[in-house]
């Protein structure tokens, strides 16, 4: 499987982070708190399209297509 050119760059900027924010690069404590931001905002971006489609009604959306 080949890395592609972003997880290249971050690997070789994780010593910057390192001394800028103090977080080592595999904290478990930074890794779950960055994985439930982004599962936050892709269930919000998912909840947002999926609560449009579903106030209208299917008969009236084929209708129009």
């Amino acid at each position: 499987m080949r890395a592609s050119p972003g997880c290249s760059v971050i690997v070789a900027l994780a010593p910057a982070a390192v001394g800028l924010y103090g977080v080592s690069f595999w904290d478990p404590s930074a890794l779950v708190i960055a994985a439930g931001a982004l599962a936050a905002c892709a269930l919000v971006a998912a909840l947002i399209p999926a609560g449009r489609a579903a106030s209208i009604s299917p008969v009236s959306a084929l209708r129009t297509e």
